[in-house]
């Protein structure tokens, strides 16, 4: 009987390594065939199990800019290890310690590198480096905290860094409102190819 040459497999995640039982010598080939067909599927599985996501906790406050400047948040920034889809959410705290940022917006961004065309352009038709639909939160007094949450959704290509964000109304005057580094956070959650 003809056997058929076992197809390639596809790449595994780093530091994935493999295993293939040895069989008998007199196990049929067919048989050792079979054998290794599961082993690659199990290994293609795991390849694509892992890593599912990534989180960050900020370290430090930053003074929140004017528009159009963005102020990063320190050490909410990701770096996705796979490419396809990644949903990503984020949380920041504003601590609003100035009166003349009564009636003006703070907002929360998203940075994203290595934007990838979605294969179904319903996501980000023309991808930019700051995600549409900042969310954001009028300030109604001070001094005040409020926190800001959002999701993105996007695909990138493999190494993409992720980072938030913030920034308030260009009218706003220059002060020590800040985003509250230690009571930010930022995810993200591979979604699929």
């Amino acid at each position: 009987m003809a056997t058929t040459p076992i197809p390639a497999i596809r790449p595994l995640a780093p530091g994935v390594g493999q295993w293939y039982p040895t069989p008998p010598h007199d196990t049929p080939d067919w048989l050792k065939q079979a054998l290794r067909r599961v082993f690659d599927d199990i290994y293609q599985l795991q390849g694509l199990l892992s890593p599912a996501g990534v989180f960050v906790i900020g370290t430090k406050p930053v003074v929140v800019t004017q528009a159009p400047k963005w102020s990063q948040i320190p050490n909410c920034v990701v770096t996705l290890p796979r490419p396809g889809s990644w949903a990503a959410f984020g949380s920041v705290t504003f601590d609003i310690n100035a009166a003349g940022d009564i009636g003006k917006v703070f907002l929360v961004g998203l940075s994203v590198s290595g934007l990838a065309a979605p294969a179904q352009s319903t996501r980000i038709i023309n991808p930019s480096a700051v995600q549409p639909g900042n969310p954001q939160a009028l300030v109604q007094a001070q001094p005040a905290q409020i926190t800001v949450a959002g999701v993105w959704q996007f695909h990138v290509t493999v190494n993409a860094a992720v980072q938030l964000q913030v920034q308030k109304d260009k009218t706003a005057p220059n002060s020590t409102s800040q985003a509250d580094g230690v009571n930010c956070m930022l995810g993200a959650v591979w979604c699929g190819n």
